[in-house]
């Protein structure tokens, strides 16, 4: 077998080892943990560490796999430490334990060290493709995708690896706030439209549809009073994230606590998007109260998550002082933005 045929089959060998990594934490890990469980941040700083190792040594692949002078025999020492250091990529992760840790944060971890395997997978499959040479420039992009995914994950600030379950959190419920505010600008385009704007030429009579009609009185009214209950969801949501969902937690041992607000925050952006799509004239009152009533569980969601946060913060509180402490509680605030909100969907719903 010449060298290139066994640099090519070393190649061919570490894309399967990449196969199999990507999927290992779809099946229940075997790996024993310690008696005193690692933390996040300590797991997190190693698996980084991890990542800038890949990108040295899938960067000496590159450069031995130079398609002017490939070197094939240089090749096998950066396929070994490659091989090494991915099978250390998912000994890491499996450190993390939904139980203690965080089942948010461990999907984030299994999803980001997923993407960088995968990028190394397809960056070993363009330098051992036969078309692989100087007028074939695939494997300079898989370069760079490899360097850009890991440059990312080690980044300072939302785009970077979380260090702590509730940043896991947060950073899916900052996904979603652009798009609630546009749902309100979209309630603010449904409501010019009574004024005057009806017979602009929309370009929609030119393919076949017709133009949105105007709203009549009550359908104003409903969306008007929808307008109010967007703008309570919208600070919900904000004041959700800011205060409750900014790190540090109470306590490390309730960061899988914040774990129930994970979906919350997609799972209201949906239900609000649907409510308003139905808030387009004319409107149908029976599907507008399925859509509101959805809202109102989506809504309802978020509520018992936090309550159970507050009451662990409480308990917290009384352990650590003595007394449930003083001052305005956010408890508090919270309970009457939920009233408010329950209130604007029953005037909805009232409305003819």
């Amino acid at each position: 077998m010449s060298e290139k045929e066994k640099a090519l089959q070393a190649f061919r060998t570490l894309i399967e080892v990449c196969d199999a990594a990507a999927h290992t934490w779809t099946v229940p890990s075997e790996i024993e943990q310690p008696a005193t469980p690692l933390g996040v941040d300590v797991l997190q700083k190693d698996l980084l560490s991890l990542f800038l190792l890949l990108r040295a040594s899938t960067t000496k692949l590159a450069l031995a796999m130079d398609p002017v002078n490939p070197q094939y025999t240089a090749v096998h020492s950066p396929l070994q430490e490659t091989s090494k250091h991915i099978a250390a990529v998912v000994h890491c992760v499996s450190f993390l334990d939904a139980a203690i840790h965080g089942a948010t944060i461990r999907r984030e971890f299994e999803r980001v060290s997923a993407d960088v395997i995968n990028a190394v997978k397809h960056l070993l499959a363009a330098l051992a493709d036969p078309s692989h040479s100087t007028t074939n420039k695939v494997y300079l992009a898989r370069v760079g995708e490899v360097h850009e995914l890991i440059d990312v994950a080690r980044s300072v600030g939302p785009k970077g690896l979380s260090n702590s379950n509730i940043t896991a959190v947060r950073k899916l419920w900052a996904l979603d706030e652009g798009a609630l505010k546009d749902g309100l600008s979209e309630l603010d385009d449904v409501l010019n439209k009574v004024d005057g704007d009806e017979d602009e030429d929309d370009g929609w009579d030119e393919l076949g549809f017709d133009s949105e009609a105007a709203l009549n009185p009550d359908e104003r009214a409903r969306v008007q009073q929808a307008h109010t209950l967007g703008r309570i969801i919208n600070l919900l949501h904000a004041r959700t994230r800011k205060d409750i969902l900014s790190p540090p937690a109470s306590a490390s041992s309730s960061q899988k606590d914040y774990d129930a607000l994970a979906p919350c925050s997609a799972a209201l952006l949906a239900a609000s998007d649907d409510f308003i799509s139905a808030l387009h004239p004319p409107h149908d009152r029976e599907s507008l109260s399925e859509e509101l009533e959805e809202l109102r569980s989506s809504v309802t969601r978020i509520r018992e998550a936090l309550d159970t946060i507050f009451a662990l913060q409480a308990l917290e509180r009384l352990s650590l002082n003595g007394e449930a402490g003083g001052g305005i509680s956010p408890e508090k605030w919270f309970k009457t933005c939920f009233g408010q909100i329950d209130k604007n969907i029953d005037m909805i719903l009232a409305l003819p």
